[in-house]
C-alpha cells in the first residue's frame, strides 16, 4: 500500500510538473528573471515597501508615513503595472486555485472531516511573533 501511495505521488508531481499552469508560471518565473529592465523598479518596489512597513509600525505618529506611502504607492504601480509582472501574478494565482483545490480532494478522499486550509499560504507564511 505504501509504494502505491509513493507512485501516486511521483506520478502527480510529474503530471503537475508538465500541466500547462506549472509551464506558464515557470516560463513567465524565467522572463521576470531576464528582464533588466525590471530590476530598478523591483529593487525600488523592496526599499520603499520596507519603509512603508517600518513607517507603518509606528502608525500615524510617524512624521513622514504620508511620504513613505505615497512613495510605496507609486513603486508598487510602477512594478505591478507591467505585464511581464501581471502574467507572472497571474499564472502564480491560478496554478495556487489549482493546489487549493487539490489540497481540498486529498483531504477530503481520506476524510470528510479533514478540513483542507483554503489557501496554500497557510503551509507557506512564517508564524508570526
Amino acid at each position: 500500500m505504501r509504494q502505491e501511495w509513493l507512485e501516486a505521488t511521483e506520478n502527480l508531481i510529474a503530471e503537475l510538473l508538465d500541466s500547462s499552469l506549472y509551464k506558464t508560471l515557470e516560463t513567465a518565473h524565467v522572463t521576470l528573471h531576464q528582464a533588466k529592465d525590471l530590476e530598478p523598479l523591483i529593487e525600488r518596489y523592496t526599499h520603499d515597501k520596507s519603509r512603508f512597513d517600518e513607517a507603518r509600525r509606528f502608525g500615524q505618529h510617524h512624521p513622514d508615513l504620508k511620504a513613505i506611502k505615497a512613495a510605496f504607492q507609486a513603486s508598487k504601480t510602477a512594478l505591478f503595472n507591467d505585464v511581464r509582472v501581471q502574467t507572472y501574478l497571474s499564472a502564480h494565482s491560478a496554478l495556487q486555485a489549482f493546489l487549493s483545490t487539490l489540497a481540498t480532494r486529498l483531504g477530503e478522499s481520506v476524510s470528510k472531516s479533514i478540513k483542507a486550509p483554503l489557501s496554500m499560504r497557510a503551509f507557506m507564511e512564517e508564524p508570526h511573533g
